[in-house]
């Protein structure tokens, strides 16, 4: 069997009981961190709090070659614990369809994802969230930049509806909000087509965590803001309802009126 485990939103303290028994029977415990991690913890300090030997598994393992893993499910009790929620990942999908393709058995254990707990700490409605984009690093000698956020903010903002922007997570590094936006500054500057000028933002850092960092501004305002260490993810407001505007006053620390 395999047991599709999520983390949860912070540290080693989201994780369900039914995760945990989960981890604890299990013959095999993999890790996958490329498509999200938890800020308050390694893959280190887990093993210490679950008490099992807990194996690292790379963007290769999941998507191109997870015949060890596939092999080792086929006969035995295999979990993979992601950050977050499991299926938020089209990858993790990818990967049930091929166990279930090989007459694996599989089963998913939930925990708080950032898709949905970025509503209730924000104090945005959820049923106003259009498509997500993730903002990554330019890649490539050129350094190429994705032009899918801009793109989807401009979809997004056009139907009045807010959108999560996720931050890269590559070759070690976590995207902070200062990056971000100053991607996004560049890209309207390329298109000069107006979706980010005068557009609200909330910035949050470490959700989830005690020491959680929450800030509603224009572009110029979340550029100079210090939001701490990541995990930073943010989210462009669409159209606001009188309750969002008192929610990121009261919550968020905006200024102005609507």
């Amino acid at each position: 069997m395999l047991t599709f485990v999520g983390l949860g939103l912070y540290d080693e303290r989201d994780i369900t009981r039914r995760g945990l028994e989960a981890i604890r029977s299990a013959e095999f415990v993999y890790l996958e961190e490329y498509t999200s991690r938890l800020g308050g913890c390694n893959r280190e300090k887990l093993e210490g709090v679950f008490g099992r030997k807990v194996l690292p598994a790379t963007r290769t393992d999941i998507e191109n070659d997870p015949e060890e893993i596939l092999r080792r499910a086929a006969s035995s009790d295999v979990v993979l614990l992601t950050g977050g929620d499991p299926m938020s990942a089209t990858t993790h999908i990818d990967l049930r369809l091929r166990a279930h393709d090989r007459g694996i058995k599989t089963r998913i254990i939930h925990a708080p994802s950032i898709f949905t707990a970025v509503a209730g700490i924000t104090g945005l409605s959820s049923y106003k969230f259009g498509k997500s984009a993730t903002i990554s690093y330019p890649w490539g000698e050129r350094g190429v930049i994705s032009e899918v956020p801009y793109d989807t903010i401009k979809i997004n903002r056009a139907h009045g509806l807010h959108t999560l922007l996720l931050l890269d997570i590559s070759n070690g590094r976590c995207m902070r909000i200062h990056e971000a936006l100053k991607i996004l500054s560049m890209l309207e500057e390329k298109r000069d087509e107006g979706v980010v000028d005068n557009l609200l933002f909330v910035g949050v850092a470490r959700a989830g965590s005690e020491d959680m960092t929450v800030k509603a501004g224009d572009l110029e305002t979340l550029m100079h803001f210090d939001f701490g260490p990541p995990l930073h993810v943010l989210v462009a407001v669409g159209e606001l309802h009188f309750i969002e505007h008192e929610a990121l006053v009261k919550f968020a620390g905006l200024k102005g009126d609507l």
